[in-house]
């Protein structure tokens, strides 16, 4: 079988943080890794950045890696928390929460094998903008000198 495309060659992603949306998240079973892996796939301006959580996984250094990188995924995303479990315990989560959710995400490279991969190191909370004034009046001695003043301000 073979399969035919045009090669379309995007430029890489410049490392920094910007806010990222999760458009896909799956749980898989990977023999390769030997467990569960949650795979999310990431778009940040318009870059599709894939990521793979090993959360269940022989070694348990990793898997417990992995789940602290999910549990601050969720937390970032200030979702209701991962269960906690006892040591041994299955916990779930549904994924289809994540879907659509806008997070900061720190963009690095990596270089493998002589090429470059965009990874994503880090997740931050997106900071809530600030609200405008409730109520903002124009001077009425004249409305044409551009000053405006806030109700209840404080004259300095």
């Amino acid at each position: 079988m073979t399969t035919s495309f045009t090669v379309t060659n995007e430029p890489l992603l410049e490392a920094g943080t910007y806010e990222g949306t999760i458009y896909e998240a799956q749980e898989v079973f990977d023999s390769a890794k030997g467990g569960t892996v949650i795979k999310i796939l990431w778009n940040v301006k318009d870059h599709y950045i894939p990521e793979n959580l090993a959360v269940s996984h022989p070694d348990q250094k990793k898997c417990a890696f992995f789940q602290k990188k999910f549990r601050r995924i969720v937390a970032a995303l200030n979702l209701p928390a991962v269960p906690e479990g006892a040591e041994g315990e299955e916990v779930s989560y549904d994924l289809s929460t994540l879907l659509g959710k806008k997070i900061g995400v720190e963009v690095v490279h990596k270089e493998y094998n002589g090429n470059t991969y965009v990874n994503i190191k880090d997740y931050v909370l997106l900071s809530k903008p600030t609200p405008a004034p409730a109520s903002v009046k124009t001077s009425s001695q004249n409305p044409q000198d551009g000053f405006s003043f806030l109700d209840d301000a404080v004259p300095f």
